[in-house]
C-alpha cells in the first residue's frame, strides 16, 4: 500500500509534467491556458514547475478543460480520455 507522502511526491512529480503536455499539446501559452481558467500566468507557471500544487475545485477545472480525469493528472491513471470533450478555448 502506497503511504501519503509517497501518493504526494508522486503527485508533485507527474501533475507539472501532465498538465504542461496538456497544455502544449493544445497548443497554448500559459498565458492562455491561465485566462481559460481564470488564474494567472505565474499560478501555471507554479503549477508547471512543480511550486505550487492547485486546491481540488481548481484541479476539477484543470481536468474539465483538458477533457482528462483528475486521477489522470494526479498520476493515478495513465489513460487520460474521460469521455468528455475538452472545454471549448475563448
Amino acid at each position: 500500500m502506497e503511504t501519503e507522502a509517497k501518493h504526494n511526491s508522486r503527485m508533485n512529480d507527474i501533475f507539472p509534467a501532465r498538465l504542461k503536455d496538456l497544455r502544449k499539446g493544445r497548443g497554448l501559452t500559459q498565458k492562455a491556458a491561465a485566462a481559460s481558467l481564470g488564474i494567472g500566468q505565474t499560478t501555471i507557471a507554479n503549477y508547471e514547475n512543480g511550486s505550487r500544487l492547485p486546491d481540488l475545485e481548481k484541479l476539477g477545472e484543470i481536468a474539465d478543460f483538458y477533457g482528462v480525469s483528475v486521477d489522470h493528472l494526479m498520476g493515478r491513471e495513465d489513460k487520460p480520455v474521460t469521455g468528455l470533450e475538452p472545454a471549448a478555448r475563448p
